[in-house]
């Protein structure tokens, strides 16, 4: 007989849970394990990111999960809008480039435990000062123009929970 725990998780995120592991063909316990070894993989990753930790000169070329400062304008009914910080999901190959435009995923403090949002919790590698969301469902093309200030960089795992998040919400 295997080890087992009991975790008390809300019902939103046991539907999310199922629905995710429904659609990925797994069983919960499989679904649950490998978002155990993401998470573990993450704090792996921001430790070593810390050792070999590069900072971007102004002017440098940005990279996949820096997380800048964004001027997005007025928003139009429930757009994510005005001055905020974003993650740069472009593709690397994209950006060395040194497109126009680039992709941007808005982040906001404002927590709905949406399936469609990743909390993101501050720390001293991507330079945000509170949890923030990212808004996979606000995904935009923005003008480099409106990029601001490089705040730091969110790091591999997270970057590929929110280009999960964006790929789910797409259908691909």
């Amino acid at each position: 007989m295997s080890d087992t725990t009991t975790i008390r998780v809300s019902r939103t995120t046991r539907d999310t849970l199922n629905d995710l592991a429904a659609r990925r063909g797994e069983t919960l316990t499989d679904t649950v394990s490998r978002a155990a070894r993401l998470l573990e993989q993450e704090a792996i990753g921001r430790d070593l990111s810390a050792r070999y930790a590069t900072t971007n000169s102004p002017g440098s070329m940005l990279t996949p999960g820096d997380v800048v400062e964004l001027d997005l304008g007025v928003p139009a009914g429930a757009e994510a809008g005005l001055r905020r910080p974003a993650i740069v999901v472009t593709a690397e190959r994209i950006l060395r480039g040194e497109p126009n435009v680039i992709q941007v995923i808005p982040l906001t403090r404002t927590i709905r435990n949406s399936g469609s949002e990743i909390v993101i919790e501050p720390d001293e590698h991507n330079g945000l000062g509170a949890v923030s969301a990212a808004q996979c469902q606000h995904i935009r093309s923005v003008a480099t123009t409106r990029v601001g200030e490089r705040l730091g960089n969110v790091g591999q795992a997270a970057l590929r929970l929110v280009r999960d998040t964006v790929t789910i919400i797409i259908d691909a």
